[in-house]
Order: C-alpha cells, then structure tokens, then sequence
C-alpha cells in the first residue's frame, strides 16, 4: 500500500514522533512531569457532596487534562493544526474553571446556562426541513419541538448568560481571550488565513503542490502554552479544594521560563497572526 494513502493513520505518522520529541525534547519531558503531577493532583481532591464548586471544578479540571494530553499526542504526532484546535478547546474549560475559582458564585448560574444551550438547540430543531426529518426519525415532534421551545425560552428569560468573553473576563484571563483564544479560533473555524499554510507556493505564485503530513516547524510553539494553561489550572484547583500547589506550580514555571530562554528562537507559534 502506497504511504501516501495512510496518512496519519499509516506508518509514516508514527514513525514521525521520535523525530518531532528530537526537536524539542525537554519540553516533552517538561509536559509529561506536569501531566503526572496533574493526575496525582486530581487524586487527592475528591469533590465534596455538597459543594457544587468542588465537582464542577473537578469535572474542568479533568476536561483540562485530558484537552492538555490530546494536544500533546496531536503535537508529537505533527498534527499541529489540530493541535491549535484543541488548544482553543482547552481554553473554554480554563475559563470557566478560573472563572468559578474567582467568583464562585457564578457556579449556580453556569449551570442554568445549560437551559440557554438547549433553548438553541431546539430553534435549530425547529428550522429543519419535512425532508431531512424523514431520515432523523429520533427527533420529537414539531409540536413536542414547539412546546419545549416555548418552555425554554419562558425559562431563560432575563437569566444571566455567561459567554466565553464573559468567563474569561471572570477568570481574569480576558488578554488571553482576546489574544490566543481569538487566534486559534482561525483554525478552529478553517479560515483562509489558516487554510493557506496547506498550499506550497513558488516564486511566481503558482502552486507547487498541496501539503499534508507532520507538520516540518517547531513543536515550542505549542507545548509552552499547553503546559502554562495547564499549570494555571493546577492553581485553580488547588485553590478551590485547599491544597498546597504554589510551591509546585513554581517549580514547573521556573523550568518552563528556562527553557523559553534558551530556546525563545525556536518557540515560533504555530498559529501566529502573521
């Protein structure tokens, strides 16, 4: 079977990975010790039965964790488009954990905006086509669709909303919102921007051939954000469940700075605005 056909899937995008963890291979080691930490971390805080902050922050943080981890194998792997993707993912559950640890009271109200989601989701339902029903034969029907709405819509009427601005607003991460979180929405959403790194251009603008495959650039880029979102969330949920991490989270960034010095020239981010 040609390689070419495989992909990613195929024995080339694993044969990649020695060779991308070369690049840059204190920085795997870095993110590794910090993902064990992490899930020793998240032993030691089981939720109380009564504190809705400590099972929320819980649940974030493991959604953290495992977006922290999909990032890494994504980046190691060369997939670093998609990498980006799950970066911005990462980042909407960091939000809403800061956002929680800073003002816990937002935690009632975060989960009623779950009532906001699901009054969208049934204007969707509402707008689909007597055709397209036929081959979705689990949905409700449009009366069942119209009286849930109504209900909905009854519910969420002059409730607080929390958007993801507003979260990381609450978080006091706004800069990172308006700064990284914007940027890699680009490739989130396919943008012609992002679309372009997948084109070989020559010197006359005509196009050589299309590119796919492990990602050629730096992986710095990527982890070095990944691990400081990650260790962020360290210090939220040490915070919310009492537990001493400051002394830890410390020891991480120092090494994390460290290595930014040294090898500043190579961290060329992968989603950069330019």
């Amino acid at each position: 079977m040609n390689e070419l056909t495989q992909g990613f899937l195929g024995d080339p995008g694993m044969r990649c990975i020695p060779q991308i963890r070369d690049r840059a291979p204190d920085w795997f080691e870095l993110a590794e010790a910090v993902n064990v930490y992490c899930h020793e971390l998240m032993l030691k805080c089981l939720p109380k039965k009564d504190s809705g902050q400590q099972l929320l922050a819980s649940l974030l943080f493991n959604r953290v964790l495992s977006g922290f981890q999909a990032v890494f194998l994504l980046t190691e792997r060369g997939m670093f488009t998609e990498a980006c993707v799950q970066r911005r993912s990462v980042l909407e559950a960091l939000f809403v954990l800061g956002a929680i640890w800073q003002q816990p009271d937002l935690v009632p109200i975060y989960v009623k905006n779950n009532q906001h989601r699901r009054r969208d989701l049934y204007l969707h339902m509402q707008k689909i086509s007597k055709a397209a029903r036929k081959d979705f034969p689990q949905l409700p029907s449009g009366e069942e669709i119209a009286k849930t709405l109504a209900e909905l819509i009854a519910a969420t009427k002059g409730e607080r909303y929390l958007g993801v601005e507003a979260l990381a607003q609450a978080a006091l991460l706004h800069d990172t919102y308006l700064i990284e979180y914007t940027v890699l929405s680009g490739a989130a959403h396919h943008t012609v921007k992002d679309l372009e790194a997948g084109i070989d251009i020559d010197e006359h603008g005509d196009i050589r051939s299309l590119k796919w495959g492990p990602a050629t650039g730096s992986p710095i880029g990527l982890l070095l954000p990944a691990i400081d979102h990650m260790l962020k969330a360290v210090y939220a949920m040490g915070s919310v469940f009492g537990v001493a991490v400051k002394e830890d989270q410390t020891r991480f960034l120092d090494r994390l700075h460290e290595l930014f010095d040294r090898d500043q020239d190579k961290a060329d981010d992968p989603d950069s605005l330019v």
